[in-house]
C-alpha cells in the first residue's frame, strides 16, 4: 500500500476458506493494518492499548472469512471479580449508499455486530478456570445445568459462540444470534488471532464477489480492563472487497444456514425501523417531561 493510500482490505478469493487461524491459506490473504485509539466518545470511555488490528479475509464460492490479528501479551479468558476478558467484534454496514455511522451506526442506519469474546470460545473451560478461583464457594450454576451456566457466562444459550449484534448507534446494540457464524482464535506468541466465518451472504446486504463493501474492528483488552464501551476502536470504515467474479464449483462445507438468517437484511431493517419508532418515543417522553418541568407552580403558565 503506497503512502497516502486509505487502507483497504480486499479478501482473496480460495478453493476453501479455513476457520483455523493459523492455516497455511491465510499466508496468502492480502494484510491490511486499521489503527486504534481509545474510545472517547461515549462515557464511560477507555481503552487504547491496542494500537492496530491486522485484517486479513478471504472468500470461495460461497463462504467468507475474516481474520483479526492484534498485540496481546496477556490472554484473558476468565470473567470474575475485578477480571475480564480479551474481545474483538468486526462490524458491517446493513446498506452502503450512504454509510452509517462508523461509531455503531445511527437511527435509520443499522449495522451488523460479530464479536468474539474468549470466554465463550471454551465456556467449559472458562467456567472451571473461574471456579478455580473461588474454591469454597458453592456455585449454584451446577456444570451440569447448561441454560444457567449461560446465563451465569451472559451468553444466551449454551451452543452461542459469538455475539451478533444489530445496533442504530451507542446504547442500541441488541442480539439477534445467527447459529451461521463460527469463530475459532489461536495464540501466536504474544499475539492473538480470531477468525470469523460464515456461509456466504454474510452480511445484509449480501457480500457478493466483485461488489464493494465496508467493515471496521474493535478490540478489549481484559488485563487492561476493558469491558463495554472502553475498548480500542476504529474511527472509519474500511472498504471491503471481495475478489470477483465467481467462477468454477461448489466450494467447501459451509455453516448451516438456518432459515431466520436467510431473512436477515430484512430482520436488520425491521430491527432498524423499531429502533427509530423507539427512540422518536423517547424524545417524545423527554420534551414532555421539559415541558412539564418548565410550568410554573399549579400548573399555569
Amino acid at each position: 500500500m503506497a503512502a497516502g493510500d486509505a487502507p483497504r482490505v480486499t479478501a482473496k478469493k480460495t478453493a476453501s476458506v479455513p476457520l483455523d487461524p493459523e492455516d497455511a491459506l491465510w499466508a496468502g490473504a492480502v494484510p491490511t493494518n486499521i489503527p486504534l485509539q481509545v474510545q472517547n466518545i461515549q462515557p464511560p470511555s477507555g481503552g487504547g492499548s491496542v494500537a492496530a488490528v491486522e485484517v486479513r479475509a478471504l472468500h470461495s464460492t460461497d463462504v467468507f472469512a475474516v481474520r483479526l490479528t492484534w498485540s496481546n501479551p496477556t490472554d484473558e479468558t476468565v470473567v470474575a471479580v475485578k477480571r475480564f476478558r480479551d474481545a474483538a467484534a468486526v462490524m458491517f454496514p446493513v446498506t452502503v449508499d450512504p454509510l452509517p455511522s462508523s461509531m455503531m451506526g445511527h437511527v435509520g442506519a443499522p449495522v451488523l455486530i460479530w464479536q468474539w469474546k474468549a470466554d465463550w470460545e471454551d465456556f467449559e473451560a472458562a467456567y472451571a478456570a473461574r471456579m478455580a478461583l473461588y474454591p469454597d464457594y458453592t456455585d449454584f450454576h451446577h456444570p451440569t445445568n447448561d441454560a444457567l451456566n449461560a446465563e451465569f457466562g451472559d451468553k444466551p444459550s449454551p451452543q452461542d459462540k459469538v455475539d451478533v449484534l444489530v445496533a442504530e448507534g451507542f446504547g442500541s446494540a441488541t442480539r439477534i444470534g445467527d447459529s451461521g457464524v463460527e469463530v475459532k482464535s489461536a495464540r501466536a506468541g504474544e499475539f492473538t488471532r480470531v477468525v470469523f466465518r460464515r456461509a456466504l451472504p454474510a452480511t445484509a446486504p449480501a457480500l457478493t464477489p466483485g461488489t464493494k463493501s465496508a467493515l471496521n474492528v474493535a478490540v478489549w483488552d481484559g488485563a487492561q480492563d476493558n469491558r463495554g464501551s472502553r475498548k480500542s476502536v476504529s474511527l472509519v470504515w474500511v472498504d471491503l472487497l471481495l475478489e470477483g467474479p465467481v467462477t468454477g464449483g461448489a466450494g467447501p462445507a459451509t455453516p448451516a444456514f438456518n432459515g431466520p438468517v436467510v431473512a436477515l437484511g430484512s430482520l436488520l431493517l425491521a430491527a432498524g425501523a423499531l429502533f427509530a419508532v423507539g427512540m422518536a418515543r423517547a424524545e417524545e417522553v423527554r420534551k414532555h417531561e421539559k415541558e412539564q418541568l418548565a410550568k410554573p407552580p399549579g400548573g399555569k403558565h
